[in-house]
């Protein structure tokens, strides 16, 4: 069974971000979400992964499924190297650090901070923090912020092929990424 969300509303005081919302995500594939600032498109992804609970509605398929997440902000420690904002997320023994960051075309930056790092660098660190977790589900928020094209294709391209057996769910406003990699798209 794959993951369903069914009639989940979301309210942030008298605000209803997500009203009875429903949606059911195939087992595995890249599956891209659009639509404008403001819909609920994070609020969704937050909600599947257990951050947000729903005011009414439910999530099915959830039973064991473990979950990596790219925030829409980096959320990097910046009193931690690059290396150790990755190994924080291995519940046990330690990632190929040098691997994900070689993925995410950062190599030999293990030991910079996050203060050393461009917008564009942070973004890379957080992408492949989340890969270090071998995730059932990634969920993804904007993850080519701030990357040219070149690089948020050759990522990209790296994501959907390394997780060809997985779902991945990517929120985004960049309509080039969901027409060069969804299997599916929905559009709030």
């Amino acid at each position: 069974m794959g993951l369903k969300v069914d009639s989940v509303t979301v309210s942030f005081g008298d605000k209803k971000v997500l009203r009875e919302f429903s949606l059911a995500f195939p087992p595995s594939g890249f599956v891209g979400i659009s639509g404008p600032s403001g819909c609920g498109k994070t609020t969704l992804l937050k909600t599947i992964a257990g951050l947000i609970n729903p005011d009414e509605g439910s999530i099915a398929g959830l039973d064991n499924t473990t979950f990596s997440l790219v925030f829409a902000e980096d959320v990097l420690l910046d009193w931690l190297t690059v290396e150790e904002n990755i190994q924080l997320v291995v519940p046990q023994g330690k990632a190929q650090v040098s691997e994900l960051l070689e993925m995410v075309e950062l190599p030999g930056y293990e030991k910079f901070y996050p203060a050393d790092l461009s917008k564009g660098m942070k973004r890379r660190v957080a992408i492949a923090r989340a890969l270090a977790v071998e995730s059932d589900v990634l969920l993804l928020d904007e993850p080519t912020a701030n990357l040219d094209k070149r690089l948020a294709f050759a990522i990209m391209e790296k994501i959907v092929t390394l997780r060809k057996d997985k779902l991945t769910i990517c929120v985004t406003h960049d309509i080039e990424i969901l027409e060069q990699f969804a299997t599916q798209t929905y559009r709030f």
